[in-house]
């Protein structure tokens, strides 16, 4: 191509996880581009920023006491790694609006100045983040989806400092969005690229869809915490059971577990005896059960 990255002027960046945020922070302090993240995501980035109760992903350990592992946080705690570089999480320099349109290349292309200038177009899409966006370049049939929609995985939902009341309904509404829009060949943050956005997101529908349905299965039996019912659900495309994964994957699917059982509240067909979105900082967590109605 000719270029290196310090030809790189912008970065836009989908979303504020640390596989993704922090590279673009590292390439501006070398190369002195700029980062552009979606105006959603700087609740979770102020938090970040504002309390050390985040280095050690506290939020997260509370929403698993709610879901009923309390040993399994303990674990995760214990056995936590050094305190992430806060300095990685630096403020961008610009905050993208839903709608926003970035011109990149050339601003006044010639006919030996290589690529011509192209136009991309935010669209917030909430659920894996809740500022996360996609970019399209709808002339050339392209979608840059990030985490939203992944080739061959389902992205975990509302992982983040501050999860919003419903992470998985927001997904839902977002992949709902892109299907209502004009189709495009993928382009990924993690997988391979070329499928279409339409396939992909209608497998993704059917299974949270699917999900739902196991989800209300798994509290029959006397099962009624978030922690119990992911015992009885099968994980990744491997099917392997709760207990086989990792300490971390296996906090992520509780806490997939947690959020679809709150959709399943919202559709009136479960009940909670309290309100699994509500995290209180540093107070006593009691454990959240659910009931069919």
């Amino acid at each position: 191509m000719g270029t290196g990255l310090a030809d790189v002027r912008r970065y836009l960046v989908t979303h504020s996880h640390r596989d993704h945020y922090t590279m673009g922070i590292e390439l501006r302090r070398r190369f002195g581009s700029r980062v552009l993240l979606g105006a959603g995501e700087k609740l979770g980035l102020d938090e970040i920023n504002r309390s050390d109760r985040m280095r050690g992903g506290s939020s997260h350990m509370e929403r698993l006491r709610q879901a009923g592992a309390g040993d399994l946080a303990d674990l995760i705690t214990a056995n936590a790694p050094p305190p992430m570089d806060l300095a990685m999480w630096e403020q961008p320099d610009e905050w993208l609006d839903d709608g926003a349109v970035i011109t990149v290349g050339p601003e006044e292309p010639g006919a030996d100045e290589g690529p011509i200038a192209r136009s991309l177009t935010a669209i917030a899409t909430p659920g894996h983040t809740r500022g996360h966006l996609v970019f399209a370049d709808q002339e050339h049939d392209l979608l840059f989806t990030g985490d939203h929609v992944l080739p061959t995985i389902t992205p975990s939902i509302g992982f983040e400092p501050i999860a919003p009341p419903s992470p998985l309904s927001d997904f839902l509404t977002s992949l709902q969005l892109l299907r209502d829009r004009p189709d495009a060949e993928m382009l990924p943050a993690h997988g391979k690229v070329g499928r279409r956005v339409h396939e992909r997101v209608d497998e993704l529908l059917a299974h949270h869809a699917q999900r739902l349905d196991d989800t209300l299965a798994g509290l029959a039996g006397g099962r009624t915490t978030a922690y119990e019912v992911a015992t009885t659900l099968a994980w990744t495309r491997r099917g392997r059971k709760l207990a086989e994964l990792d300490p971390f994957n296996r906090m992520l699917a509780i806490l997939e577990t947690a959020v679809h059982l709150e959709v399943l509240v919202e559709r009136g067909l479960v009940a909670s005896d309290a309100d699994p979105a509500v995290v209180v900082p540093d107070a006593d967590v009691a454990v959240v059960h659910y009931r069919v109605v």
